[in-house]
């Protein structure tokens, strides 16, 4: 039925998905996309690039998040219908997020000749080092979770979809991070030519500064993160220009109202996703900043003649849960020609 079959469940996934579709203008294209209870922001995104796009097939899907064993029930449930939609199996699978059984099962359910895995943002990163390097195709580990009877109910639940020689077989990479490793190395070329004629014409000159969910996830404190951000506002103090702050779709309104009551930022809350929001208003841009955000990353691809500069957050006050991942993405920015300040 479909050539190619994108799973994606994320802004970025989707953008991506777009991308290579539009590569794939020729062939047949599917997509699935999960949509998250409470996360309005990010599913209304999710939507709003999948619009943009010609789909072959297309299919929302939810999951039950009332129980455990109704979570587990409502994929099996999914992939049995995608195991039937599918007798054939299908040129190329395309997943987005490598630590999610669920789209690990899909290769199970539409039998691709080849999986590739898009970006997850910088987190392609940590799973090509600690996975993909490692010739680990199918995390595992996972299932090691919870206690005896969790287990055994989990592999009941899905003995259909445990196949390991399938789920060991290689993954394919298409990333813009590691472009050179990619069988899709993605430079968003596609999406500059759609995107051509949507461009704002904005007399407004700004500097874009792209924030995320850092306190929020507990990668650093609170008070730290305000603080690190009233550095930013002094950084840019001296620019005959407007600083503005990209809100993340999981930001919390607290937060955000700190940000522009008393740090006196410009906060603005796109509902787009960055890089899309960067391509309508890039006569508007004199820069691209943030800590350690993937649109930095995306940003030098699609503008590679604008400054864009990653604010470092000190390693002392980042948890070392995150440690090491986040330094790594700031060595990669660093080799990719991102101005790193420390």
């Amino acid at each position: 039925m479909v050539d190619n079959l994108f799973v994606v469940e994320s802004p970025l996934q989707a953008l991506i998905a777009l991308e290579l579709s539009i590569r794939f203008k020729d062939e047949k294209n599917g997509v699935i996309y999960r949509f998250v209870e409470g996360r309005e922001r990010n599913n209304q995104q999710i939507e709003k690039v999948l619009n943009k796009g010609y789909w072959n097939f297309r299919k929302e899907i939810l999951f039950d998040h009332s129980s455990g064993f109704a979570n587990h029930k409502s994929i099996v449930r999914e992939l049995n219908l995608f195991k039937k939609k599918f007798p054939k199996g299908v040129s190329q699978l395309f997943i987005g997020e490598f630590r999610s059984q669920w789209m690990h099962f899909m290769r199970v359910a539409v039998l691709p000749v080849r999986t590739i895995l898009i970006d997850d943002g910088a987190a392609t990163l940590t799973v090509k080092r600690e996975f993909i390097d490692r010739g680990i195709y199918f995390p595992e580990a996972l299932w090691k979770e919870g206690g005896v009877i969790k287990k055994c109910a989990k592999r009941l639940m899905y003995r259909r979809f445990i196949q390991k020689q399938l789920l060991q077989s290689p993954l394919y990479l298409a990333s813009a991070f590691i472009k050179s490793e990619s069988l899709y190395p993605i430079d968003f070329s596609a999406l500059k030519e759609n995107f051509k004629n949507c461009v704002k014409n904005n007399t407004k000159r700004c500097v874009f500064f792209f924030g995320s969910k850092y306190s929020e996830s507990g990668i650093v404190a609170r008070e730290y993160e305000l603080n690190f951000l009233a550095q930013v506002k002094e950084f840019y103090s001296s620019y005959e220009c407007d600083l503005v702050y990209c809100s993340h779709r999981d930001e919390s309104d607290e937060k955000l109202s700190v940000i522009k009551d008393v740090l006196g930022f410009d906060v603005l809350s796109s509902d787009s996703p960055a890089e899309i929001f960067l391509l309508e208003n890039s006569h508007s841009i004199v820069e691209v900043s943030g800590a350690y955000s993937s649109v930095l990353n995306n940003a030098k691809i699609l503008f590679p003649e604008i400054e864009i500069r990653a604010f470092q957050l000190a390693s002392s006050k980042i948890s070392l849960k995150y440690r090491e991942n986040i330094e790594l993405l700031y060595e990669h920015f660093n080799k990719d020609g991102i101005n790193v300040v420390s």
